[in-house]
């Protein structure tokens, strides 16, 4: 069951899956890792990621895991900004009497990209063994990544179960109110300006 809800997010949230598969695809050039297989999109746990060596390494282990998720999160971030701003914040479903496609499209894109930020399960496991295992004793290390293992911890479950999917869409509901209490200067700006234009 978990593994068709799993599906189903990364079928709804396509053009996020196969982006954050290439991603994965170029990590795994840079860090020279040997790919197993290159399809983007499989009907296992494995669809939108790239089945690739397990790391050897630690730099290995997190461009792996940090490289495509850095990527996707930046665009997810940026899209679901826009879209969340001007269809959550001001309501502008339509605009100069016509459905406003281009602040839907945005959402879309934003939760697609926020839905497929994760490692793998395996990258993830790999990143935990390296820098975390019972080898490994730099403390420093330990302490500067804990937000990142986190991350890749809760994110990997969520993903593995769909959830994240769901996790996705209510941050970006959300999203305008969180900008307004971090950055209510810009918000407002673009609030105004936008309201300006309508």
């Amino acid at each position: 069951m978990i593994k068709v809800f799993y599906l189903i997010a990364k079928t709804v949230t396509l053009p996020g899956t196969l982006l954050k598969a290439f991603f994965e695809h170029i990590a795994c050039r840079l860090t020279l890792t040997a790919m197993d297989n290159d399809r983007y999109y499989q009907g296992n746990e494995m669809c939108g990621h790239v089945e690739h060596d397990l790391a050897e390494r630690k730099g290995q282990a997190f461009v792996l895991c940090f490289f495509p998720f850095f990527l996707s999160c930046v665009l997810g971030l940026i899209f679901s900004w826009a879209g969340s701003i001007d269809i959550i914040a001001l309501g502008e479903f339509r605009r100069n009497e016509q459905v406003n496609l281009m602040g839907f499209l945005y959402l879309y894109l934003g939760l697609c990209f926020l839905t497929n930020m994760f490692p793998s399960t395996e990258d993830y496991l790999s990143f935990k063994e390296l820098f975390y295992g019972k080898d490994s004793k730099n403390l420093f290390l330990k302490i500067i990544l804990a937000p990142f293992f986190a991350i890749f911890f809760i994110g990997t479950k969520l993903e593995k179960c769909g959830l994240s999917l769901l996790t996705s869409a209510a941050f970006i509901f959300f999203m305008p109110q969180m900008l307004a209490l971090f950055v209510p200067t810009l918000t407002n700006l673009v609030i105004d300006n936008t309201a300006g234009l309508g």
